[in-house]
């Protein structure tokens, strides 16, 4: 069968020129149309099920109460992607107009055990757990590498007691420190006076893509 062609019909001298190419593309509307919308003659018939965003090389400009929604390439540490940007009128009440702030981001890590999503405006979100220990000294490399490790909160997920069990309870301390190379972290816990079973510490750490 010959192919659909969306430029038919031409500025021609004479729509007889074209009639076989157009008869050819009224049999293929019905499957064509189909593509990224509801199909003809169904309950969504006409709706979009799609929304294709062409790349943009700059950030289109908004224009009176109007935001605008575009595809733009963005390099990272996973190569480069494309993904979704918002440019509104005014991003805060006193802050920069027109800024654009980036929606997305080309991978996320639902296996474990270490997680990683995203946050608006370019950012990383990456959690974790460090399993139970009588001590804490772990080094977390997080992948893909950020550019830069905003920061790092570790929550111990119990209370443990000071001088061998005789002192209170309280939750264990620790300490998140950034590396020098911006991709990884340590977290050590401090002396509780006598070996004991932390329990697990938990981690989230924000940082820019």
């Amino acid at each position: 069968m010959t192919p659909y062609e969306p430029n038919i019909p031409k500025d021609l001298p004479s729509p007889s020129v074209a009639v076989e190419f157009i008869k050819n593309n009224f049999t293929q509307y019905a499957d064509v149309f189909d593509n990224n919308h509801g199909a003809i003659n169904s309950s969504n018939e006409g709706k979009h099920t799609h929304v294709i965003f062409q790349e943009q090389s700059v950030d289109p400009e908004v224009d009176g109460s109007f935001d605008s929604l575009y595809s733009k390439s963005v390099t990272s540490n996973l190569g480069v992607s494309q993904n979704l940007f918002a440019r509104i009128p005014q991003f805060l009440p006193n802050g920069p107009n027109n800024f654009p702030i980036q929606l997305t981001f080309n991978g996320v890590n639902t296996v474990g055990p270490q997680y990683q999503s995203f946050l608006a405006g370019g950012y990383l979100i990456f959690f974790g757990s460090i399993p139970s220990s009588t001590s804490i000294n772990s080094t977390i490399t997080l992948v893909p590498a950020p550019t830069e490790i905003l920061s790092v909160i570790a929550s111990p997920t119990r209370l443990v007691a000071a001088n061998g069990g005789l002192g209170p309870s309280a939750p264990l301390r620790l300490n998140a420190t950034v590396n020098p190379n911006n991709f990884q972290f340590t977290i050590k816990s401090s002396p509780i006076g006598a070996p004991q079973i932390t329990g697990a510490v938990n981690w989230l750490a924000i940082c820019k893509q």
